[in-house]
């Protein structure tokens, strides 16, 4: 992968870094995973407990918190066809070069 590393601008190197460890992936999963556990675990308690005005604001904190990750991931699912696309061309353009 050395030599596609110099054709990629910054921000294309950083979302390949994510893709590099599969390690990393399954972590991020696993983080993921718990936050939202935690998260809605204290919403239920919260709606269960005393006060819904309570279960309301930490919903509320939950929401505005899963579409910070989605514009995030919406970041990133924009970069992503811009890559394929550009290197698609290159590769097919050097095949029939060897050819």
């Amino acid at each position: 992968m050395g030599a596609i590393d110099t054709l990629l601008s910054d921000k294309e190197r950083q979302v390949l870094e994510a893709y590099k460890d599969p390690r990393r992936g399954f972590k991020q999963t696993i983080k993921l995973s718990t936050q939202y556990a935690v998260g809605m675990a204290l919403f239920v308690y919260l709606a269960i407990y005393d006060d819904a005005l309570w279960s309301l604001a930490a919903y509320g904190v939950f929401l505005a918190w899963l579409v910070a990750r989605l514009i995030g991931a919406r970041k990133i699912a924009g970069v992503m066809p811009g890559i394929i696309e550009k290197y698609e061309r290159r590769i097919l353009e050097l095949e029939r070069g060897e050819s």
